[in-house]
Protein backbone atom coordinates (compact mmCIF):
# COMPACT_ATOMS: atom_id res chain seq x y z
CA UNK A 1 0.00 0.00 0.00
CA UNK A 2 1.32 3.48 -1.08
CA UNK A 3 0.25 6.79 0.90
CA UNK A 4 0.77 10.25 -0.83
CA UNK A 5 0.44 13.54 1.36
CA UNK A 6 -0.92 16.32 -0.35
CA UNK A 7 -0.49 19.86 1.51
CA UNK A 8 -3.43 21.56 1.81
CA UNK A 9 -4.11 25.45 2.46
CA UNK A 10 -4.24 26.58 5.56
CA UNK A 11 -8.38 26.91 5.37
CA UNK A 12 -8.40 23.38 4.69
CA UNK A 13 -5.85 21.41 6.94
CA UNK A 14 -3.90 22.92 10.15
CA UNK A 15 -1.10 20.57 10.17
CA UNK A 16 0.06 20.12 6.87
CA UNK A 17 0.20 23.42 4.14
CA UNK A 18 3.93 23.26 3.20
CA UNK A 19 5.49 20.20 0.18
CA UNK A 20 8.87 20.70 2.56
CA UNK A 21 6.91 19.44 5.70
CA UNK A 22 4.93 16.44 3.69
CA UNK A 23 8.60 15.58 2.31
CA UNK A 24 10.16 16.01 5.79
CA UNK A 25 7.31 13.14 7.00
CA UNK A 26 7.65 10.62 4.15
CA UNK A 27 11.44 10.41 5.34
CA UNK A 28 10.62 10.18 8.83
CA UNK A 29 7.98 7.29 7.96
CA UNK A 30 11.58 5.36 7.02
CA UNK A 31 9.52 3.07 4.51
CA UNK A 32 8.91 2.94 0.57
CA UNK A 33 5.60 3.76 -0.22
CA UNK A 34 4.99 7.04 1.24
CA UNK A 35 4.84 9.86 -1.30
CA UNK A 36 4.19 13.91 -1.40
CA UNK A 37 1.69 15.46 -3.97
CA UNK A 38 2.41 18.58 -4.92
CA UNK A 39 -0.94 20.90 -5.66
CA UNK A 40 -0.01 24.55 -7.57
CA UNK A 41 -3.54 25.72 -6.03
CA UNK A 42 -3.01 25.03 -2.74
CA UNK A 43 0.76 25.64 -3.17
CA UNK A 44 -0.32 29.37 -4.67
CA UNK A 45 -1.46 30.57 -0.91
CA UNK A 46 1.07 28.40 1.02
CA UNK A 47 4.20 28.78 -0.69
CA UNK A 48 6.56 31.53 -0.94
CA UNK A 49 8.19 29.74 -4.18
CA UNK A 50 6.90 27.18 -6.13
CA UNK A 51 10.26 26.14 -7.32
CA UNK A 52 11.70 25.89 -4.47
CA UNK A 53 8.93 23.92 -2.74
CA UNK A 54 9.16 21.23 -5.17
CA UNK A 55 13.04 21.36 -4.74
CA UNK A 56 12.30 20.83 -1.13
CA UNK A 57 10.15 17.81 -1.67
CA UNK A 58 12.80 16.15 -4.12
CA UNK A 59 12.69 12.32 -4.53
CA UNK A 60 9.73 12.34 -2.36
CA UNK A 61 7.34 14.24 -5.14
CA UNK A 62 5.48 11.47 -6.56
CA UNK A 63 2.21 12.87 -7.65
CA UNK A 64 1.04 17.16 -9.14
CA UNK A 65 -2.12 18.48 -9.29
CA UNK A 66 -2.13 21.28 -11.61
CA UNK A 67 -4.71 24.30 -10.92
CA UNK A 68 -4.00 28.27 -11.35
CA UNK A 69 -3.91 30.12 -7.77
CA UNK A 70 -6.74 32.11 -7.72
CA UNK A 71 -9.90 30.21 -9.04
CA UNK A 72 -8.76 27.11 -9.24
CA UNK A 73 -9.40 27.02 -12.92
CA UNK A 74 -7.15 25.84 -15.33
CA UNK A 75 -3.46 26.72 -15.42
CA UNK A 76 -3.04 29.36 -18.26
CA UNK A 77 -6.65 31.07 -17.19
CA UNK A 78 -5.39 34.21 -15.04
CA UNK A 79 -1.89 35.31 -14.47
CA UNK A 80 -0.52 33.09 -12.24
CA UNK A 81 2.58 31.64 -13.81
CA UNK A 82 3.38 27.82 -13.65
CA UNK A 83 7.22 28.21 -14.81
CA UNK A 84 8.75 28.14 -11.38
CA UNK A 85 6.89 25.27 -10.39
CA UNK A 86 8.24 23.47 -13.80
CA UNK A 87 11.46 24.82 -13.20
CA UNK A 88 11.61 23.01 -9.92
CA UNK A 89 10.02 20.12 -10.97
CA UNK A 90 12.84 19.80 -13.81
CA UNK A 91 15.35 20.43 -11.54
CA UNK A 92 14.52 17.06 -9.37
CA UNK A 93 14.10 14.98 -12.70
CA UNK A 94 10.00 14.52 -12.24
CA UNK A 95 8.82 11.74 -14.76
CA UNK A 96 5.33 11.37 -13.06
CA UNK A 97 2.41 12.59 -13.89
CA UNK A 98 0.76 16.16 -13.35
CA UNK A 99 -2.98 15.85 -13.64
CA UNK A 100 -5.81 18.75 -13.92
CA UNK A 101 -7.38 19.29 -10.36
CA UNK A 102 -9.62 22.44 -11.84
CA UNK A 103 -12.65 24.28 -13.37
CA UNK A 104 -12.67 25.43 -16.75
CA UNK A 105 -14.00 28.69 -17.58
CA UNK A 106 -15.46 28.61 -21.15
CA UNK A 107 -15.79 25.54 -23.70
CA UNK A 108 -13.74 22.81 -22.64
CA UNK A 109 -13.34 21.55 -26.17
CA UNK A 110 -11.17 25.21 -26.53
CA UNK A 111 -10.03 25.88 -23.09
CA UNK A 112 -8.26 22.39 -22.74
CA UNK A 113 -5.89 22.30 -25.70
CA UNK A 114 -5.20 25.98 -24.87
CA UNK A 115 -3.63 24.87 -21.14
CA UNK A 116 -2.00 22.21 -22.51
CA UNK A 117 -0.16 24.11 -24.85
CA UNK A 118 0.31 27.38 -21.95
CA UNK A 119 2.20 24.10 -19.96
CA UNK A 120 3.99 22.59 -22.66
CA UNK A 121 5.18 26.28 -22.57
CA UNK A 122 6.16 26.59 -19.28
CA UNK A 123 7.70 23.02 -19.42
CA UNK A 124 10.11 24.59 -22.19
CA UNK A 125 10.93 28.44 -20.91
CA UNK A 126 11.52 26.06 -17.28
Amino acid sequence: TNIILEPLRRVEAWFLRQVADAAQIAKDAGVPGVAVLGDTYHMYTEEPDDMAAFIAGGPFVKHVHLGNGTKRRLPGQDDHCHIKAMRGLKYIGYTEFLSYECGVDGDKAIEVPKSVAYLRKCWEEA
